[in-house]
This record gives structure tokens, C-alpha cells and sequence, in this order.
């Protein structure tokens, strides 16, 4: 059972808006995990040019990554150079983003 913030009813409609917005997203990026520190991605960044975001910190040594489909070609390329696991996610999505930005007031 949930905190009880919202009815059931509310909560369906609040994922059925923000999935209708995040769809509207589609092609603007796409997402990876890698497992490695934030700070050891966020340095890579800087070594492989701009455009990526660090979308979530799910443990203290896995990342999820978000971006342009060409800047995590190039993550992934640094991340075999390291010998990080980088492993792709199957989404056209760049969910977690600055993608998203522009539906924040949505």
C-alpha cells in the first residue's frame, strides 16, 4: 500500500500524463548503464566531449547515463577503454534528462 497521497484513480492519471509526455520525447536520446562510480563517468565526460548526463546513481558504483545517441558511442568507447561494464539501454528515451525539461511545467 502506498502513502495514500493520491487515490489509486489519481495515481493512474498522473502516470498516464507523464508517460503521454515522455512519449513525446522519442528520438531525443537514449540512456545507458554503466558500473562505475558518478564521479568516475563525470569525469569521463569531460574526456569524451559534452552532451551526456548522469540520469541516475543506483548504487555507489553503477550509473545510469543519458544523452544523444553519438556521445554514448563515444562513453562506450572510453568505457571499454577503462574496462567498465557498458551496457546499452533499449529505449529511445532519455528519461532523467534535460530532455524532459521542456514538460516540466506540463
Amino acid at each position: 500500500m502506498g502513502a495514500g497521497a493520491l487515490s489509486l484513480e489519481d495515481a493512474a492519471r498522473v502516470i498516464v500524463a507523464r508517460s503521454r509526455q515522455q512519449q513525446r520525447t522519442e528520438g531525443r536520446g537514449r540512456m545507458a548503464a554503466v558500473h562505475v562510480s558518478a564521479e568516475a563517468v563525470t569525469e569521463a565526460f569531460a574526456l569524451i566531449g559534452g552532451g551526456l548526463e548522469v540520469a541516475a546513481i543506483n548504487t555507489p558504483k553503477s550509473v545510469t547515463v543519458a544523452g544523444p545517441e553519438t556521445a554514448l558511442k563515444r562513453l562506450q568507447v572510453e568505457a571499454e577503454r577503462q574496462g567498465w561494464i557498458y551496457t546499452p539501454l533499449d529505449l529511445n528515451y532519455a528519461f532523467h534528462s534535460a530532455a524532459m525539461d521542456p514538460f516540466q511545467a506540463i
